[in-house]
This record gives structure tokens, C-alpha cells and sequence, in this order.
């Protein structure tokens, strides 16, 4: 499996959510997961971070495929 798949910053997710109060998040079981850009301890640390800086987290989860 050839996987391309990049972890935006923390910046880029914060600028995207400006006019946004709530957020849920959702990662993928397979290529980021592999690749540990967005499987469930990526979302975690995602959630984690988001809540620092104030956007409130109303959900999360890992679906098994994401692309199909």
C-alpha cells in the first residue's frame, strides 16, 4: 500500500477553526494510522491540544476506512 498523507500544524487546524466553537474529530484506521498522522492516539493528542486553546471538542472517533 503507497500511502501520502501529512499532519497539518497546529496553527494551520487553529486558523482553519477561527469562527468555529465546536469541533468534532474524525481520524482513519488505515494509511494514518499507519503512518501516525491520524489514527486514535493522533486524535487524541488532536483533541487534547484543541482544548488548550480553547475549542470545545464535542466528539471524536476512528473510522475502520476512511477513503472508501
Amino acid at each position: 500500500m503507497k500511502s501520502i498523507t501529512r499532519q497539518k500544524s497546529l496553527e494551520e487546524i487553529a486558523e482553519q477553526l477561527t469562527n468555529l466553537d465546536h469541533v468534532f474529530i474524525v481520524g482513519c484506521g488505515t494509511c494514518t494510522t499507519m503512518t501516525k498522522t491520524g489514527g486514535i492516539d493522533q486524535v487524541v493528542e488532536m483533541k487534547d491540544r484543541l482544548l488548550e486553546i480553547d475549542k470545545r471538542v464535542s466528539g471524536w472517533t476512528v473510522i475502520p476506512i476512511a477513503c472508501d
